[in-house]
């Protein structure tokens, strides 16, 4: 099964993180119909969403929605810590030999009769013994992550990290002006900050097919206009790809402006936002 977590939810209170957690599982389930994953089923516990398929492009798929902050194909089995010892070996066997190294990572969640550290004793000297490898716990070859919630535990040896943010959704609907390729980059930003967004610039519908990867699962109209235009709309926000060195050309308008205006490539240098683009295609 997918070990799915999140970060910024879990600073949430207890209604807003469960509100949460419901538009990012329904987000999780839209990405995997609508790119024709096939048969799954998803179920939550306090602090993670369990996603019951071992497709390792599931995984990583998952791991792009925005929300989620990593994913991990795991072995889901009973918290008793003899099985844990079990598996662990059995995972060990599959990606150590005596010419790796690995260390054991364990985090555990719940009342037991024992502590991580008793796990990770345990399973490293089962593991040493069985494999021949060598302990290495600052750079090791390979991993053996062990999480232990209530009366399951997860044993694991991969993290896909994500980009975490909120689930798109969580936040208002906002207009993202699309000017050129760096306004892509901006609209990405919007997302991930939760916000559901519309388009407007001139041939908008290219900008939204390549925004398609990120938010296939979102309903995004688009719209013929400009800046001026996106002042007159009902959106309560406009994202731009305004960068520092542009600001200047644009002040006029920033002066004037009826309701927020955000532009997140302003910390960003052209070889920065170019580096961006690359690593956000999907």
């Amino acid at each position: 099964m997918i070990l799915i977590r999140y970060s910024e939810i879990a600073l949430k209170s207890r209604f807003v993180r469960k509100r949460f957690e419901d538009i990012l599982i329904e987000n999780i389930r839209r990405v995997l119909k609508v790119e024709g994953y096939g048969d799954f089923k998803l179920k939550r516990n306090w602090g993670r969403i369990y996603l019951y398929s071992d497709d390792r492009t599931t995984a990583k798929r998952v791991s792009k929605v925005f929300g989620v902050a990593s994913t991990s194909i795991a072995m889901e089995i009973e918290s008793n810590i003899s099985k844990i010892k079990s598996e662990a070996v059995s995972t060990a066997l599959k990606n150590i030999d005596e010419r790796k190294s690995f260390a054991v990572r364990v985090r555990r969640y719940g009342k037991h009769d024992y502590t991580s550290m008793d796990v990770a004793r345990e399973v490293g000297h089962e593991v040493k013994k069985i494999t021949k490898a060598k302990v290495d716990l600052n750079n090791p070859d390979v991993e053996i992550s062990i999480e232990i919630r209530e009366d399951k535990a997860y044993i694991f040896t991969e993290i896909f990290k994500g980009y975490a943010g909120l689930p798109v959704g969580t936040q208002e609907r906002v207009l993202c002006w699309m000017k050129d390729n760096k306004s892509v980059l901006a609209a990405w930003f919007a997302l991930k900050r939760g916000c559901d967004v519309d388009l407007i610039g001139k041939n908008v519908e290219k900008f939204k097919k390549l925004l398609k990867p990120w938010a296939c699962y979102r309903k995004i109209d688009v719209f013929e206009g400009d800046i001026e235009k996106a002042f007159e709309m009902e959106h309560n926000g406009i994202f731009t790809s305004i960068t520092a060195k542009e600001v200047e050309d644009y002040i006029n308008i920033l002066r004037k402006r009826t309701k927020p205006i955000f532009m997140p490539l302003l910390p960003f240098n052209d070889d920065e936002i170019l580096r961006k683009i690359e690593e956000i295609k999907l």
